[in-house]
């Protein structure tokens, strides 16, 4: 037998070549087979890209939403705050008037008890204290400085009898104002704290908020009839004044 390594005989029998020491089992089962064909080269394999994670994919998705989200509520807050502010504020302008509107009938009132004469200046609200249960009619939501009184009384219409009036639509009888208990005032002290008006209750009991310099429009100082050129009604006019300077009922 001849060793395919070393081309040499050798024992038929043995397993390896005695001269070489190769191999002779597959010899045995090769020898005379047609050589098998080379093997094709492997082409180089790219590697495979990373999968993407869904998680990740999630999470960015939501993120975006919630950015989008919280613009949208920045721009609607931006818009709607203001519009609830102005809300708010004519709600309290609105409680205002309804205070002034009370407190002029009020003063009605005491003018009916008392012979048609308003109350006197240095104790108008003081006065008008048998007439109202709650304090807190005197005082304006929106008014945070004034602990007493957030309205004053018309000093040209206090302890006067409001039948002398030429026109008691046109008089202010109180107005808004600062610090107002027991207290007077004219035209310049009024205090437009709503948005650019105040509001001013009238002699005949209606009440009204006016723009800030639509003050002027209003007899402020108390016409009589007399000094318009009509004739008072019998018994009318102002109390007497007082030797303090005030009016005596």
């Amino acid at each position: 037998m001849e060793c395919p390594a070393c081309e040499r005989e050798t024992d038929p029998g043995a397993l390896w070549c005695t001269h070489c020491g190769a191999s002779l089992s597959e010899s045995r089962h090769t020898k005379g087979a047609p050589a098998p064909p080379p093997a094709p080269p492997v082409p180089p394999q790219r590697a495979a890209p990373p999968k993407s994670s869904n998680a990740a994919v999630i999470w960015i998705v939501v993120g975006s939403v919630g950015v989008v989200a919280l613009l949208c509520v920045g721009v609607l807050a931006a818009i709607l705050f203001p519009v609830f502010a102005k809300a708010r504020e004519k709600a309290r302008q609105t409680s205002c008037l309804s205070n002034v509107r009370q407190i002029g009938t009020v003063a009605q009132m005491y003018a009916v008890d008392h012979g048609n004469h308003l109350p006197l200046g240095a104790s108008w609200s003081s006065s008008m204290g048998p007439y109202i249960q709650n304090r807190a009619l005197f005082i304006c939501p929106s008014d945070a400085s004034s602990p007493n009184s957030s309205y004053r009384m018309n000093r040209a219409v206090a302890g006067l009898d409001t039948r002398s009036l030429a026109n008691p639509a046109d008089v202010p009888c109180l107005f808004e104002s600062w610090s107002g208990w027991d207290r007077t005032g004219d035209i310049s002290d009024v205090e437009p704290r709503h948005a650019g008006q105040a509001n001013i209750g009238f002699i005949d009991g209606h009440a009204q908020s006016v723009r800030a310099g639509d003050e002027s429009k209003y007899d402020w100082a108390a016409t009589t009839a007399s000094s318009s050129g009509s004739a008072p009604e019998p018994g009318s006019g102002p109390l007497p004044e007082a030797p303090d300077g005030g009016a005596k009922e």
